[in-house]
């Protein structure tokens, strides 16, 4: 079961076309994610077409991806989301310093807001792991 989840959250987030997911209750009451309409139960049509190609997506819960889809069309950023999400929401970044060490690659992506104002996301491996904003 876990397989088959883990499977479908690879082929959706690596996928440039677009993918439909079912979230469906099976006879034991449990949710499972499958590629074809549920056939009886509750049932929920996971939409993933806006979602470009992203491999630092890949082991990200489809619930999860759905979370920052809707931060991402309120132009926000959220932690844990990636580097390709965070273009999406706020767009490229004005400047990124990057650190490449032991533990993989950490970037400090700058957002320059105008008048002296900054606001700042910390990316690591890919992954969203810190944001700064001013206010």
């Amino acid at each position: 079961m876990k397989k088959l989840v883990i499977m479908l959250a690879c082929f959706v987030a690596m996928t440039d076309a677009t993918a439909d997911a079912y979230k469906c209750k099976n006879s034991s009451g449990k949710y499972e994610y499958q590629d074809s309409p549920c056939t009886s139960g509750e049932k929920m049509k996971l939409q993933y077409d806006s979602i470009p190609a992203d491999p630092d997506a890949a082991n990200i819960h489809p619930d999860v991806i759905a979370n920052y889809e809707s931060l991402i069309s309120q132009k926000k950023v959220g932690v844990g989301m990636t580097a390709k999400m965070t273009e999406r929401a706020w767009g490229k970044p004005n400047r990124v310093n990057t650190t490449v060490g032991r533990t993989g690659r950490s970037e400090q992506w700058i957002y320059d807001r105008g008048s002296y104002v900054f606001d700042y996301v910390y990316v690591e491996n890919g992954i969203v792991k810190s944001i700064q904003v001013s206010k």
